[in-house]
C-alpha cells in the first residue's frame, strides 16, 4: 500500500519530485494500492504531536483498515509524521529510508542556520525512534553515530542497485575486435552541479591533449547539451575528440558497450561521503571500470578492493592550480589503456561486482528479514 504524501500547490516549497504519482500505472500493475494525500506546510520547520492532525488519522485508518504490519518514510521530513502515528497504532513496525545527510545539503543550498538546528533535532529523534534505519552506505550509517554519538540503532545497509536489465551480454565478445587507435571514455547522466561537468570535462580536455588517441562518449539529456557546449567551448576540446548524443533509456546499453572506461566524479563533501549513486552500478552492470574521486560512499573502497577502477583525489580536479600533471596523466592513460587491453577480464569483474553487491533482489530481501 502506497500513501504519498503530496505538498499541497499553495506550498511555496512544493516537491520537485512526485515520481510516485507518475509511476502510479506502474505501481497498479503489480497491485499496489495507492492513495494520494494532500499535505500542507509540509517543509515546516518544526513537527509535533499535535500538527497534521487530519494526515495522522487518514495514515491510522489506512493502517487499521488495511492491517498494515509495517509504516515506511521515505527520507526524514515524512519521518517526522510518524510517531504519533505509531502511538495510535503500537504494534506497526516505523521504518525509515535515510535518503542523505539533510541537514549538511540544506547548509549547501544556503539554508538558515535555525532550519539546519531544526532538522538535525528531527533527525536525531528519528534515528531512535524508528524501529528500523535504512542506510544506503556504512559512511552513512558510521556517519550518523559520530555525529550524535549514539549506538545501538537497528540498521541495515541497502545500496542504491541495479535490474537484471542493466547488464550487457558480452557472451560473444571478440577480444580481438578492439582497436588501439582511440581509447574511449564514457559519461552517462546530466550535468546537474553534483555530477562535476565542468571538471570532468576539464579533465578529459587535459587526457586529450596528452595523447589524441582519447575519445569521450557523452550520452546527455539534450536539455543539457548547451551546457555541455560551453564546457566543450571553455576547455576548447575539438570535434574530433567526442560524441555527444541523446538516447533513450532502452539504447544507453548499447552505447556503453563502445568504450572502455567510465568518469564518475564527485565533490569531496560529506553529502558524497555518505552517498550510493546509482550510476556505479550501472557503469559495473555495463562492464566498465570507473575512473571516480576519493571518498563516494562505499563505492570508492570497492573500485580499490575489487580492481575496478582508479581512484583520484577531487583535488587533482576542483582545486584552483592545475594538478593535472603530466605523471598523472600518463597514469590514467596507461590505466585505462590496461582496461581496454584486458577488457574481457574487466568486464567480468565489474559485473561481478554488481552481482554481488547491487542487485536489487538480494538486497531487497535482506532489507525484509532485517525487520523480524
Amino acid at each position: 500500500y502506497l500513501a504519498c504524501l503530496v505538498p499541497s500547490n499553495k506550498d511555496k516549497k512544493a516537491s520537485k519530485d512526485q515520481s510516485a504519482v507518475a509511476h502510479e500505472n506502474e505501481f497498479l500493475e503489480i497491485g499496489c494500492q495507492i492513495n494520494t494525500i494532500e499535505i500542507h506546510d509540509f517543509f515546516k520547520m518544526k513537527v509535533d504531536d499535535k500538527d497534521f492532525p487530519e494526515i495522522i488519522e487518514e495514515l491510522v485508518s489506512i493502517i487499521r483498515d488495511n492491517n498494515i504490519n509495517v509504516i515506511h518514510a521515505e527520507a526524514l521530513y515524512c519521518a517526522r509524521l510518524i510517531p504519533p502515528v505509531k502511538s495510535a497504532v503500537p504494534s506497526v513496525l516505523f521504518s525509515i529510508d535515510w535518503h542523505g545527510a539533510l541537514p549538511e545539503e540544506s547548509r549547501m543550498g544556503g539554508a538558515h542556520e535555525n532550519r539546519i538546528k531544526a532538522l538535525e533535532d528531527s533527525e536525531r529523534e528519528m534515528l531512535v525512534k524508528s524501529d528500523l534505519n535504512i542506510f544506503v552506505s556504512h559512511a552513512m550509517a558510521q556517519h550518523y553515530v559520530s555525529k550524535y554519538n549514539i549506538s545501538n540503532i537497528n540498521s541495515v545497509i541497502v545500496p542504491c542497485c541495479v535490474t537484471d536489465d542493466r547488464f550487457i551480454d558480452y557472451d560473444s565478445y571478440d577480444e580481438n575486435q578492439k582497436s588501439n587507435a582511440t581509447l574511449t571514455f564514457a559519461y552517462v547522466g546530466t550535468m546537474a552541479d553534483w555530477q562535476c561537468g565542468s571538471e570532468m570535462i576539464r579533465l578529459f580536455a587535459s587526457l586529450y591533449k596528452h595523447d589524441q588517441r582519447c575519445r569521450f562518449l557523452m550520452l546527455v539529456p539534450t536539455s543539457d547539451h548547451e551546457k555541455v557546449k560551453k564546457y566543450i567551448s571553455e576547455f576548447h576540446l575539438l570535434p574530433e575528440s567526442y560524441e555527444l548524443k541523446s538516447v533513450s533509456h532502452a539504447e544507453v546499453a548499447m552505447n556503453l558497450a563502445k568504450a572502455d572506461v567510465a568518469v564518475f566524479l564527485r565533490k569531496n563533501d560529506i553529502v558524497n561521503k555518505v552517498s550510493s549513486p546509482t550510476k556505479f552500478g550501472e557503469y559495473m552492470a555495463a562492464g566498465l571500470p570507473v575512473l571516480m574521486t576519493d571518498n563516494v560512499g562505499d563505492f570508492s573502497a570497492v573500485v580499490k578492493d575489487e580492481n575496478v577502477g582508479l581512484c583520484l583525489d577531487y583535488e587533482y580536479l576542483g582545486g584552483e592550480a592545475d594538478l593535472l600533471t603530466s605523471d598523472l596523466l600518463s597514469m590514467i592513460i596507461g590505466w585505462a589503456n590496461k582496461c581496454a587491453v584486458d577488457k574481457l577480464f574487466y568486464i567480468k569483474s565489474c559485473q561481478n561486482v554488481a552481482r554481488k553487491m547491487l542487485m536489487w533482489e538480494p538486497a531487497s530481501m535482506h532489507w525484509l528479514s532485517s525487520y523480524k
